[in-house]
């Protein structure tokens, strides 16, 4: 007779198959674990995975690791019937997810965008501050792509001496130097040869990041309709306050395309989320930039204004007339 394994051992075995270097095999160990969600025991073992993905990741440098305790904590969250654990659980993502916001690996990244949802959807609307303070001042802070000096382009003035400032080199080694610099080949990616879709960082994720904010506090509304407070409703406002609005509008005319078409599908999902009485005031701040939308000259962009566009329409009721 062998006595079953101990939660450490599971969890242990879990993180290893989570941590493939594999995507297939990922997945796979992903939807087998949720399929295990059911019973307390099987939560209990998901949330001991969690917790050795966690400490995997402080020990290492493994991507895999911090993608994946997002992953598993999002599906434990969903699966909780209590609404009071799920809270619980809810709150201990959004410290996770404050840490992985602008996580150097993009997979990382979109594991967070859709932790959020899930945050969003079963957490307490209050809890929500921090998280969406966060998603801002990410999306202001990487909105201007840092320009980085690079070998082929040319310097600076503060690096030439150019203002006037007398310079430390021989003035012919300095001249060479000029000449040099300026009939340098410039390097693809670099200067003007730079993608407009290059460089943003973690801007187009941040707005994702937002839009799944949007969508799981819909959730959480239709979820609670009866239950909801008042000072959930005031809440789930905030998170189209003047700042945030502002930014999106912004970014609905960036010169990166996958930011556009990002910045309108927050749109939408903020249209979706909310009252019609909230809608139609978006309506005179938002109606330019969604007809500037339609006729973007990338059909990614035109589409996700379409389904803002419609969206919007669909939430002013009879006053649409208003902003045709």
């Amino acid at each position: 007779h062998h006595s079953p394994p101990s939660f450490a051992t599971m969890a242990s075995t879990w993180t290893s198959r989570l941590c493939a270097s594999r995507q297939i095999d990922r997945d796979a160990a992903l939807e087998e674990l949720r399929s295990t969600l059911e019973g307390r025991e099987g939560m209990a073992r998901a949330d001991a995975t969690v917790r050795a993905l966690l400490e995997r990741a402080r020990g290492g440098t493994e991507w895999t690791a911090r993608a994946s305790a997002l992953h598993v904590s999002s599906a434990v969250a969903m699966a909780e019937h209590d609404d009071d654990v799920a809270q619980e659980k809810a709150q201990k993502m959004v410290d996770v997810l404050l840490e992985h916001l602008e996580d150097p690996e993009p997979r990382v990244r979109e594991a967070v965008v859709e932790a959020a949802r899930v945050v969003a959807a079963r957490g307490r609307a209050e809890a929500m501050g921090d998280l969406r303070r966060a998603v801002v001042r990410s999306i202001r802070d990487n909105f201007e792509r840092k320009e980085e000096t690079k070998e082929g382009t040319l310097p600076s003035c503060a690096e030439t001496d150019v203002q006037g400032e007398e310079s430390d080199e021989d003035d012919d080694e300095w001249l060479v130097g000029m000449l040099r610099r300026a009939n340098a080949a410039p390097k693809p990616g670099t200067g003007t040869f730079r993608p407009s879709t290059e460089g943003w960082r973690c801007l187009e994720t941040s707005l994702k990041t937002l839009q799944k904010m949007a969508e799981g506090q819909a959730m959480r509304r239709r979820r609670r309709s009866d239950a909801e407070t008042k000072e959930e409703a005031e809440w789930d406002r905030t998170l189209a306050d003047e700042e945030t609005l502002s930014l999106l509008a912004k970014a609905m005319l960036h010169e990166n395309r996958f930011v556009r078409e990002a910045a309108h599908r927050v749109v939408a999902a903020l249209c979706d989320g909310s009252r019609p009485d909230d809608v139609y005031a978006l309506g005179d701040a938002f109606a330019p930039f969604l007809a500037r939308g339609l006729g973007d000259n990338w059909s990614q962009v035109r589409f996700a204004a379409s389904a803002a566009t419609r969206a919007f329409l669909m939430h002013v009721g009879d006053r649409k007339i208003e902003f045709f």
